[in-house]
């Protein structure tokens, strides 16, 4: 009897063991994936259900401020990173969208490198302390914390990109045995760029039209406004009200009257320096995107 009960318990257990499904689940609370699967565990590899963690490196609220300065023929843009004091990761990487290799490249101190990706037009900069580049607690930027200097140069015009930051999980993930392929095809999405980042607009460097049409333009330093106006980079309506009567009045000018279109656009510039003085009206993302393509479509009237 005792066998038989015996029996049944092992069978019983092995039926359990093999209705486990490999899964991968969101925990809402920890925001961690959840891994399940049928396994081997222990030195023995006993037959065991696998739990294993994931956690994606997106536990941050990254904040980020760029200005752009320009010389005789390169714009230089330079980032600061602000990491949220509620970011429950350091944050150990920031990569930008950009139109070509940049140039003079610099970070904010020795411990971070950067590169380029060979699959997307994105360059960034990743933290590491040690000198051999291997990773340590004290990566990064902590919760509360910022860094400024990550900057490069470019031809590119100041326009609209998406940057990239990845914050640091606590563990690495790592299995006893083979995963199943499900487990590999259900966590590919979870850790493809950019799906494990977040994602903030920022400027950066965009091609120049490659057939310049002077009202087109226009249009599109318009839509600038306006979206800078909806990232809150414009604080309030009326500096909006104001700037757009003077890009209206650019338009008919540019057909009949060039030299007065490029008038308007320099007072459209002036009132641009007269808010950048005051500190608090524009921001320098804002500042810099308006008043470069401004004076590129001067340039070309």
């Amino acid at each position: 009897m005792k066998n038989l009960l015996l029996l049944l318990i092992l069978v019983f257990s092995a039926s359990a063991l093999a209705q486990v499904d490999p899964t991968v689940t969101l925990d809402p609370t920890t925001r961690n994936y959840i891994i399940r699967y049928q396994g081997h565990e222990g030195e023995d590899q006993n037959p065991a259900i696998v739990e294993r963690i994931f956690e994606p490196s997106t536990k941050i609220n990254p904040h980020v401020n760029a200005r752009v300065s320009k010389d005789s023929l390169q714009f230089r843009y330079t980032y600061g990173i602000t990491n949220d004091i509620a970011s429950m990761q350091r944050i150990i990487e920031f990569d930008v969208k950009v139109v070509s290799n940049p140039g003079q490249v610099t970070g904010p101190s020795d411990s971070w490198r950067f590169s380029s990706f060979s699959f997307a037009p994105i360059f960034g900069w990743y933290s590491s302390k040690g000198e051999a580049g291997l990773s340590d607690s004290l990566d990064g930027i902590a919760p509360g914390s910022t860094e400024e200097g990550f900057s490069f140069s470019s031809d590119g015009l100041p326009g609209f990109v998406n940057s990239y930051l990845r914050g640091k999980p606590s563990s690495i993930l790592s299995f006893p045995d083979e995963p199943p392929g499900e487990i590999a095809r259900l966590l590919k999405p979870l850790r493809k760029f950019p799906n494990n980042t977040v994602i903030r607009r920022t400027l950066g460097p965009v091609s120049p039209p490659a057939q310049f049409i002077p009202l087109a333009f226009l249009d599109t330093l318009i839509s600038y406004k306006h979206q800078a106006f909806a990232l809150g980079w414009i604080r309030e309506e009326g500096i909006v009200t104001s700037l757009d009567a003077k890009l209206e009045a650019v338009r008919p000018q540019i057909i009949a009257d060039r030299p007065s279109a490029k008038n308007i656009l320099q007072s459209f510039i002036n009132e641009l320096d007269a808010l950048n003085s005051q500190g608090d009206q524009i921001t320098s993302e804002a500042y810099a995107l308006l008043k470069f393509n401004a004076q590129y479509l001067m340039s070309k009237l």
